[in-house]
């Protein structure tokens, strides 16, 4: 018998951004002025 299981773990989506620039070696800043995003101090 197969017993799928239906629990998920959520993921902040922060910390994913966060780990991909961490492994890209990418700043905050640089990803936002990449993407066209306004900082608010």
């Amino acid at each position: 018998m197969v017993v799928k299981s239906h629990t998920y773990i959520a993921t902040p989506p922060g910390e994913t951004i966060k780990e991909q620039l961490v492994d890209r070696g990418i700043s905050q800043k640089e990803y936002a002025s990449n993407s066209d995003v306004v900082l608010i101090p």
